[in-house]
């Protein structure tokens, strides 16, 4: 099928968007292996991943509260790369050679972490440049926090960080969480698609006529609208 896709830009969330999991909740799998309170650390991170990704508390909350859960060393982010860049979502998998050829229209916008978005999306021919997420800060191997300049640790970080783009045509952001719709609430972006390939939130599926269940879907409605 031909898409028309002419002047059309997808912004697309990483984490169950892009892949099928939550990263940080993949970190914390893989730091709390030992640990003998494992299970109910996942359980308040968990929870905290799903207040923000709903609108419940704000990222930057959420994020220091789970960043002080863990503690992060740069062998975990390695291993958590190699798990990621296994997990890719299905149809995103499917559309591999389609995304290179659409490369230079794509922005991966994201509350996670560029050490551990890169290297996976690169793999889909994104460059690094057309990556916006957090980055670690790391001090001899351990991870100590995110950089606080970098605007995505901010509440409200992927606006901003759009707004920054100048995007010249229609913009699409695609995604699962409610800083993703609330992008379109804010008038950074002209549409707002909600991604349910890997998970429903009915907090914010429910506040949108635009669903993909597949990024064939995402194409689909980019096509049509304008």
């Amino acid at each position: 099928m031909k898409y028309k896709l002419e002047n059309k830009v997808l912004l697309i969330d990483f984490d169950s968007t892009f892949i099928q999991l939550e990263t940080i909740d993949e970190l914390a799998n893989t730091t709390l292996d030992s640990d003998p309170n494992k299970s109910e650390k996942l359980n308040l991170i968990n929870s905290l991943t799903n207040r923000a990704m709903s609108g419940e508390i704000s990222f930057s909350k959420a994020l220091d509260q789970r960043l002080q859960i863990l503690k992060i060393n740069k062998k975990d982010i390695d291993f958590v790369v190699r798990v990621l860049s296994n997990k890719i979502s299905n149809s995103f998998k499917r559309n591999k050679n389609f995304i290179k050829s659409f490369s230079d229209k794509i922005w991966i916008i994201s509350g996670g972490f560029t050490q551990i978005i890169n290297p996976i999306v690169e793999q889909y021919g994104i460059s690094t440049q057309r990556v916006i997420a957090n980055t670690f800060l790391i001090s001899n191997g351990k991870v100590t926090g995110v950089d606080p300049q970098n605007i995505m640790s901010q509440d409200k970080g992927k606006i901003k960080a759009i707004n920054k783009l100048n995007i010249v045509g229609t913009s699409f952001m695609v995604g699962d969480g409610y800083t993703d719709y609330e992008v379109f609430l804010d008038k950074a972006v002209n549409h707002f698609i909600y991604y349910a390939e890997n998970i429903s939130r009915k907090e914010v599926i429910t506040k949108t006529k635009n669903i993909a269940n597949t990024f064939e879907e995402v194409l689909i409605l980019a096509s049509k609208l304008d």
